[in-house]
């Protein structure tokens, strides 16, 4: 048997004292780790229902944008919002306390908070005011759609025009959804809009460039790969060709995807 003082009580050697004091601060880092996370928890909930109890003593008109959903699309998204406009407060409504994209949402300005995107009071606690644009933007097309139910109930009536984007990937559901009234609103201060992310931009891209004749020739379009977003290409300019050669403003489009 070896009794405990057989065991040196001293490491000694060149990085003993480290040895010493790791076994002294290792024990208190989750702990500490604990409470920083809960004290930065505490002051988003704080800020945010002060901004709503005193929101009348503010002269700030600044407008609120509330995004549902951190992810690659939610985070670009943050960008986005911030390039237009450096005064715009920007909410985050995130679920995973971990995502890796918190950070970079709270660099470029946003306020994270962690809660449910389904849920009522969560929204009620992110908008301390009538909120400008709201996107659902989580990664499940079911729960972007009850973010629009949730902001239609809260933000339907009002004074200020409220603009709804919630993202619906799947093609069959965006059609059943855009079917129904509470999912396709478009009244002076509601207004939803079901989106797939690629089909905006290829509306945008094509928008913002043109396809135009070249002299009385079809105007001729190379689309070079056949994901998403080459798909939504071509279907935008499929559209596009539809609706302007039947007016007679010019030939049909010759594109190829390859």
């Amino acid at each position: 048997n070896v009794g405990y003082e057989s065991f040196p009580q001293d490491p000694g050697g060149p990085w003993g004292w480290l040895l010493v004091a790791a076994r002294y601060v290792v024990p208190w880092m989750i702990p500490v780790l604990a409470v920083l996370a809960f004290v930065d928890a505490l002051r988003v909930r704080l800020v945010l229902w002060l901004r709503r109890r005193f929101r009348f003593l503010s002269c700030d008109d600044r407008p609120l944008v509330l995004i549902v959903g951190l992810g690659v699309k939610g985070l670009a998204m943050v960008h986005a919002e911030r390039g237009r406009s450096s005064g715009t407060h920007i909410v985050v409504l995130e679920r995973d306390p971990g995502n890796p994209a918190i950070p970079a949402a709270k660099a470029a300005g946003a306020i994270v908070w962690i809660g449910d995107a389904d849920s009522e009071s969560d929204m009620t606690i992110c908008c301390w005011k009538r909120p400008g644009r709201i996107f659902a933007m989580t990664g499940s097309d079911q729960h972007n759609l009850l973010v629009v139910k949730i902001a239609r109930m809260l933000f339907k009536a009002g004074d200020s025009r409220v603009e709804v984007f919630a993202l619906i990937q799947d093609i069959q559901e965006r059609r059943n959804a855009s079917s129904m009234e509470i999912f396709n609103e478009d009244t002076e201060k509601f207004w939803t809009h079901l989106m797939d992310y690629e089909e905006d931009i290829a509306a945008y891209s094509l928008f913002k460039y043109p396809v135009l004749p070249v002299g009385r020739s079809a105007p001729r379009v190379l689309v070079v790969g056949g994901g998403r977003l080459g798909y939504a290409l071509s279907v935008e300019l499929l559209k596009q060709g539809h609706f302007m050669c039947r007016d007679g403003r010019m030939p049909f489009p010759r594109f190829v995807v390859v």
